[in-house]
């Protein structure tokens, strides 16, 4: 029985070399972070087309993290591979959120107008509908012509 802890015999065998370090790892969690910080400025009109010159050099990263992987003999390189569409997907929204604002309204440049309606000719219109003359306010005034007080109520009655 090898003196390790039981804890390192369950999990390495003494009779296994050790495990070599991944050469992508660090390459591919530098540009993974990249591509985090390329997306989250990707979103922003404008703004964004500043991502892609960053996620740009992210993608560059992966590759060179794909490449030293599979240089060192590894046969699983997702984590640059994932860094890499990340920043694949940061440059395609960057593009899209800019040319979404551009084109909000129809293209640039060109602005949409409507015809304003045309009148409606009251009078060719038959019908108990008949147009209000022109002529006559809309609001009139009324006229105060009755006495302000009541009459006061007779105290003989009338026979």
């Amino acid at each position: 029985m090898p003196l390790y802890p039981f804890y390192l015999s369950v999990f390495e065998s003494a009779d296994q070399p050790p495990a070599r370090p991944n050469a992508s790892t660090p390459i591919g969690v530098i540009a993974f972070m990249i591509g985090v910080v390329a997306l989250a400025v990707a979103w922003i009109p404008y703004l964004g087309m500043l991502a892609v010159p960053v996620a740009g050099a992210g993608v560059v990263l992966a590759i060179v993290g794909i490449v030293v992987g599979r240089a060192a003999g590894q046969r699983r390189v997702l984590l640059p591979l994932g860094a890499m569409f990340l920043c694949l997907i940061s440059i395609a929204v960057s593009y899209g959120s800019t040319y979404a604002w551009q084109h909000r309204d129809g293209a640039p440049g060109v602005y949409q107008t409507t015809p304003a309606p045309r009148p409606i000719d009251m009078r060719s219109v038959k019908g108990p509908f008949v147009p209000m003359p022109t002529t006559q306010p809309t609001f009139v005034m009324p006229h105060f012509d009755r006495p302000t007080t009541l009459p006061t109520p007779s105290t003989d009655v009338e026979r």
